[in-house]
């Protein structure tokens, strides 16, 4: 792993704050990736955390489905291009066979489709294997909690791609139709403040609309907002 962040990722020193509560759970990774070197790298750099436990490794798809179904851990970190069997179909029967995993593709090139077809398998995120220590384990913990790990720029790719599938022009049960506004402007890239300036509205309103839509949608943030709007292919 080199010392750079993954693109559009904050920075963090949840690995060190993790460290110091011992009397946490330890996130429990599976690492798979067929580059043996890269993969070992791996899980020495994470052995180093507290707050993550490295319960096995994998070089293949299909030995991955074996180690989920003995091991299942908390979050997988899973290779997109392996042999016998790809990161993106092992993903889709790892989500499908157990939802309790949580899994992280991981890619040493960035890639729009793939993005997207990752995130249709069921991953709840997509990490460059040029990402430093700090956005790995950043996005481990993210994971762990349930929390998508996408750059800025990769929610606006699979935000576009949804508004361009989708035909759905009703907004989803529980919503306004000012909330269904504020996310799907919200999906575009812009702020509170930004929304505001569309909907002619006070950045204050915007905030208390947001968090509403939040609760119904029973997200917990702008990204899993817009990764509900993916998923559910919502149109502007």
């Amino acid at each position: 792993m080199s010392t750079a962040g993954q693109k559009g990722s904050p920075r963090s020193t949840v690995s060190t704050s993790m460290a110091g509560q011992s009397h946490a759970p330890k996130v429990r990774v599976l690492v798979v990736d067929d580059q043996t070197l890269f993969r070992e790298g791996v899980v020495e750099l994470l052995k180093a955390e507290n707050a993550i436990s490295v319960v096995g490794q994998a070089e293949d798809g299909l030995e991955a489905l074996r180690k989920v179904a003995a091991l299942l851990p908390d979050v997988v970190l899973m290779d997109v291009l392996m042999p016998r069997l790809g990161g993106i179909d092992a993903t889709a029967r790892i989500v499908a066979r157990h939802p309790s995993v949580r899994v992280l593709m991981v890619t040493s090139v960035h890639d729009d489709e793939t993005l997207l077809e990752a995130m249709r398998a069921g991953a709840l995120g997509y990490l460059l294997k040029a990402s430093g220590r700090e956005s790995l384990v950043e996005a481990i913990m993210r994971a762990a909690h349930r929390r998508p790990v996408l750059s800025r720029d990769d929610q606006r790719v699979v935000v576009t791609s949804a508004l361009g599938r989708a035909g759905h022009e009703k907004p989803p049960a529980g919503l306004t139709d000012r909330q269904f506004q504020i996310l799907r402007l919200m999906s575009r890239g812009l702020g509170l403040r930004e929304i505001g300036r569309q909907l002619g509205l006070a950045e204050k309103t915007v905030r208390n609309q947001a968090s509403l839509m939040y609760a119904r949608l029973d997200v917990h943030d702008r990204a899993q907002a817009i990764l509900f709007a993916m998923r559910k292919g919502f149109a502007a």
